[in-house]
């Protein structure tokens, strides 16, 4: 496909160290501060959201000093909440990041979403509280989300990028992340206490109209993984990649109102789009992701292919050492 260059592949790569810019260069990681509770590390803090913590409630969090040599202080909580329960620590927590937004003073707290996410030292490990799903970046603590590729079966000559067209949603011009961009058909950060399945499910739902016995026939096939850093924070996440091969008589419809628009596009034009500013990075990423698996993009065609493969996957989604 002439659409997949030289320049193409570096575009991409590109894309991809910018979701992985934490770990690059020029960021913010080596002044962070680790953030940690009852001595496990949960995440990172830029300074200056860890003195706006800090300040915003005092008694909650607390800075000790690193046992790492010339390393920052450690961010935690206060000696009797690290000892306290999960339930305790969110409602502490949670007071803080609510005096910080009536305070109107972070970035990350004006797209409040009141949606609790979990805490935890890695996919299914112990949860040591729940936070606001938009105040989770300020603490850098782990994000775990869903993703959709939804693809349309168009034709029989064996050649992927000939037979498949995939549906590709251009975000609501209201919501409070990313507005205006494409994305994956269905997408969607997973909430504390439920499974990536059955998020994956309701996302179908609230943001595409697909049936449930559709939906149901989503298949798990992997993860993207990356660790951002943003104006608003620090977001090592993780997505958990979904396909589902859709009836050409499919037509989603947006049940939420968090979609503008939907497109069935060819595979080139989604090669094309996923390299340029249009596109949420993270979901062009998914797209990549699914190109590789499906042979659309193989080592024979695609210029950089090991580099490419590897910039999906990055060392968990904290990458903490």
């Amino acid at each position: 496909m002439s659409v997949v260059t030289r320049a193409w592949a570096e575009t991409m790569r590109r894309l991809q160290r910018e979701c992985n810019s934490f770990q690059q260069p020029g960021s913010s990681k080596s002044i962070s501060h680790k953030f940690a509770v009852a001595g496990v590390h949960l995440g990172y803090c830029r300074p200056a959201d860890a003195q706006a913590i800090l300040a915003a409630v005092p008694g909650v969090f607390a800075l000790e000093p690193s046992t790492v040599a010339n390393e920052p202080a450690v961010l935690t909580l206060s000696p009797a909440l690290n000892r306290d329960s999960p339930a305790a620590r969110t409602a502490a927590v949670m007071g803080v990041m609510q005096a910080l937004r009536r305070s109107n003073t972070m970035e990350a707290l004006a797209g409040w979403r009141d949606e609790l996410f979990a805490v935890a030292p890695e996919y299914g490990g112990p949860v040591y509280f729940e936070i606001e799903r938009a105040a989770a970046s300020l603490l850098g603590v782990s994000q775990f989300g869903t993703h959709l590729n939804g693809y349309v079966r168009t034709g029989a000559s064996g050649n992927p990028a000939q037979d498949l067209k995939m549906w590709v949603s251009r975000r609501s011009l209201t919501k409070p992340t990313w507005p205006g961009k494409l994305d994956n058909l269905c997408a969607g950060g997973l909430p504390s206490g439920m499974s990536p399945h059955e998020n994956m499910r309701k996302e179908c739902s609230e943001e595409a109209s697909v049936p449930a016995e559709l939906s149901g026939r989503c298949v798990a096939v992997g993860t993207v993984s990356y660790t951002s850093e943003l104006s608003r924070g620090i977001f090592p996440e993780c997505q958990f990649v979904y396909d589902l091969e859709l009836p050409e008589s499919f037509q989603p419809v947006s049940a939420d109102g968090e979609v503008g628009e939907f497109y069935l596009w060819d595979v080139p034009t989604i090669l094309h789009s996923i390299s340029t500013p249009e596109f949420k990075p993270n979901c062009a990423l998914v797209f990549l992701d699914f190109f590789i698996r499906h042979g659309i993009l193989t080592p024979d065609s695609t210029p950089l292919y090991p580099e490419l493969v590897s910039g999906l996957h990055y060392s968990g989604p904290l990458a903490r050492d």
